[in-house]
Formats: structure tokens, sequence, C-alpha cells
């Protein structure tokens, strides 16, 4: 595997690395354009998706690890250690997904900014894809996903 051309580093494996490159090179034009704000919008939100994963893979190995050595039935520092991994796999696991609407959303805005509206802060704090799918799209996994989250 190579590095990642917007971070700089090889990812961790089972990372699309070919995808989130050929992406990123895809909508790079667009930094020289007048939507260059809405391009640093994809950018750091398809950056988020590299280095969330990074940390997810990460704690998921040190806790996998940990685990091994240890089992499951320990107190102390050995448990503190554990959860704080199982708690940072799965939340950055969560951010990566979350990383990845923002970007998919910022991308939206690059071909349609008057139905992806990401220009004012309140905008850009609204931003959600599984909202602007559901009515069109009810049996994507985003729009499923919505529906469960506001059940639970």
């Amino acid at each position: 595997m190579t590095e990642l051309t917007s971070v700089g580093f090889e990812p961790a494996a089972g990372f699309p690395a070919a995808a989130h490159d050929s992406t990123h090179l895809r909508l790079a034009p667009f930094a020289q354009t007048p939507q260059n704000s809405t391009w640093r919008h994809f950018g750091l939100g398809w950056n988020a998706v590299a280095y969330r994963y990074q940390a997810c893979a990460e704690h998921d190995e040190t806790f996998r690890s940990d685990f091994a050595r240890h089992g499951g039935n320990v107190g102390g520092w050995d448990r503190y250690r554990q959860q704080r991994d199982l708690y940072g796999s799965f939340v950055n696991g969560c951010s990566a997904i979350e990383s990845f609407f923002y970007a998919a959303f910022a991308a939206g805005a690059l071909k349609d900014p008057t139905v992806f509206r990401i220009v004012s802060r309140k905008q850009q704090r609204d931003v959600s894809l599984p909202r602007r799918c559901a009515p069109s799209r009810p049996h994507t996994l985003a729009t499923v996903s919505q529906r469960f989250l506001r059940r639970s």
C-alpha cells in the first residue's frame, strides 16, 4: 500500500486507499476555482475520513492485543486501557462515517450549491446527508440508519 495523497501516510489495512485518492484527485481542481472554500470543506471532511479510520484501526489493534494478553476479566489499569481503546475504536469509527457524510455533502455542494448549502456557519453545522437523501431514497443505508437513530 502507498501513502494517501491528501494526508501523507499509509492507512491501516482495509482502507479503500485507491478510491480515496482517486476521489480526492478528481475534485482537487475545484481548489483553483471560485468554489475553493466549498472544496476546502470537502478536503477537510475527506482527510478526516482517513484520520478517523486510522485512529479506529489503531485503537482496535491495541484493544485486541490487550484483550488477548489479559482476557476480559481484569481490573485496574488493565480494564481502563481496554475500555479506553474499545471506546476510542467505536467513537472514531462513528466519526469516520460522519466525516464521510460531511465530505459527500460538500462534494454535492460543488455540483449543486443550491441544493447542498454549506456557505454559512449554520449551514455547515446543519449538514446532514441522511436528511437530504431521505425523501428520494427511502431504503438507502443512510436513510434507514437515520430512522433507526430517531427511534432509539
